[in-house]
């Protein structure tokens, strides 16, 4: 919002509740800042075909996107090659990664295109269930959720693309969020 823009992309591998959780959690958090932002929305079908996503990225750009959030595992490098591209031809655009920090992924002569990721913390994650194990509350069978208040999300300790302004505005979230004062609802109505 700061630098004007009010459209950003999403492109998810397909429509599935676990990928919807993705977008109902982008979606929330972009609406609170800006109510209006208009989010063009596409999944990829894939996980893997580098291509598809590519064009998928390149047709959101087109329309008018300057940020693209994508949950689509492997394919996502289409979309950063995507980034890449535009960025090199002039316009400026970014992608914001989910599950890994995809900052490396982005690097070309200018620096990255990759603004920031979604990333989960897998180490905090094992630690915690391998201590409900030794505890003895970890129930065979049982789905687990863990989330900001866990700290099992977040985003990277390092964000070059991130300035002291943007970092310390997403704390405040991250911090209201674990408190319950902001609820983020797991999907859309």
């Amino acid at each position: 919002k700061r630098d004007g823009k009010d459209t950003v992309g999403f492109i998810g591998s397909i429509k599935h509740p676990i990928i919807e959780r993705y977008f109902a959690g982008y979606t929330q958090g972009l609406k609170t800042i800006d109510p209006n932002i208009k989010i063009i929305v596409r999944y990829s079908n894939t996980i893997q075909d580098v291509f598809q996503t590519s064009l998928i990225a390149k047709n959101i750009y087109s329309e008018g996107a300057y940020i693209i959030y994508h949950v689509s595992g492997e394919a996502g490098k289409g979309i950063i090659e995507e980034a890449i591209a535009q960025n090199i031809s002039g316009y400026k655009c970014w992608v914001v990664g989910a599950g890994v920090d995809d900052y490396s992924k982005g690097i070309y002569t200018n620096g990255s295109v990759v603004l920031t990721s979604m990333i989960k913390k897998y180490d905090l994650v094992v630690e915690s269930l391998l201590q409900m194990k030794a505890n003895g509350s970890l129930e065979p069978g049982m789905a687990y959720n863990f989330s900001l208040e866990q700290e099992a999300l977040g985003i990277p300790d390092s964000n070059p693309n991130l300035d002291s302004e943007i970092l310390n505005i997403a704390s405040h979230f991250i911090s209201r969020i674990k408190k319950k004062e902001i609820l983020v609802s797991e999907y859309l109505p």
